[in-house]
């Protein structure tokens, strides 16, 4: 990882709305990052029998516990392996930092939604964490290396394009007005190839950090329509380092009073889930299910960050 500890940072300007989720992303940190003694707030990297896209052996040597945490007036900074941020000891009582094993796509037509670049994450721990276990986003931090997204997906030129597509989208709205943001039919969001369809954006934020700059959101991802709930709705950060290098991706499970808890609901105040039992009939679900979805979005956009349920440091400016 010695590119990314090239990369030098000081100390971050970026609070997400209320501190992001707590959080506020450290820009990728300090070269010549040491090891020291290994806190047992954090952990280090798991392995896995999928295919790697480098050697066992470097694997290895990117996975040596290689961490540290300190605790200052009710935040505490992580640093992993040349990446650091700053959280709020209330948002997790640890931190699990690891180098992620690459998992290549191995033929051009298979499902790319499990393909990882080889990178590094950090896994929130402790009650927020165990309150959104069952969600369909965990709160996490990805540091992904986009040149080597791109290697593990190589088998696919589709899959490729389609990659660069989403990375290009996410820079040519970061240099565009912050309004025509909500204007957008889709926000890019990483990881890639996840098997399912985003079906709003609200709370849109344009967000830098110390080594570049990002978008902050609200939104919720189906792989079949259901309604809108709180196991399903996520404010995420999506950004880019200038240089291009490296794509950030962070995830915060979140509430609101008057959603559902989860997806196995089917009616709510005003709309019922029905599905066609004719052909013909599809057009006109469909129809109602995005009516049912815009109306959802309008009355979250709505909400103050108070109101999202035991989430308001998420969005609090």
């Amino acid at each position: 990882m010695s590119d990314l500890r090239s990369i030098r940072a000081s100390l971050p300007r970026l609070f997400w709305p209320a501190a992001a989720a707590g959080l506020l992303l450290v820009a990728l940190l300090v070269s010549g990052f040491g090891c020291r003694s290994w806190p047992s707030v954090i952990t280090s990297a798991a392995t896995t029998s999928q295919q790697h896209s480098d050697s066992d052996s470097d694997f290895r040597q990117a996975s040596d516990p290689c961490g540290t945490i300190a605790t200052a007036n009710g935040r505490a900074t992580a640093s992993y392996q040349g990446v650091s941020f700053i959280f709020e000891r209330s948002l997790a009582s640890n931190i699990k930092a690891e180098t992620v094993t690459p998992i290549v796509l191995e033929r051009e037509g298979d499902k790319p939604d499990s393909v990882t670049p080889k990178h590094i994450a950090f896994s929130l721990l402790g009650p927020y964490a165990e309150q959104h276990k069952s969600s369909f986003f965990q709160p996490q931090i990805h540091v992904y290396p986009i040149e080597e997204y791109k290697k593990v997906l190589a088998v696919s030129p589709e899959a490729v394009r389609e990659f660069e597509d989403i990375v290009q989208r996410l820079a040519t709205m970061l240099v565009e007005d912050g309004d025509a943001f909500g204007k957008e039919q889709w926000m890019p969001f990483l990881p890639y190839g996840i098997d399912a369809t985003q079906q709003f954006h609200v709370h849109v934020k344009h967000l830098t950090f110390e080594q570049g700059k990002g978008i902050a959101f609200i939104t919720q991802y189906n792989i079949e329509p259901t309604l809108i709930n709180n196991n399903g709705l996520v404010y995420t950060f999506q950004g880019l380092t200038y240089d291009r290098r490296y794509y950030i991706v962070a995830t915060f499970p979140v509430s609101a009073p008057f959603l559902a808890n989860d997806a196995s609901a089917t009616f709510t105040r005003g709309y019922e889930i029905k599905w066609p039992k004719q052909p013909k009939d599809w057009d006109q679900f469909e129809k109602n299910y995005k009516e049912y979805v815009s109306k959802v979005a309008k009355r979250l956009e709505l909400l103050s960050p108070a109101e999202f349920r035991r989430s308001s440091r998420f969005l609090r400016n």
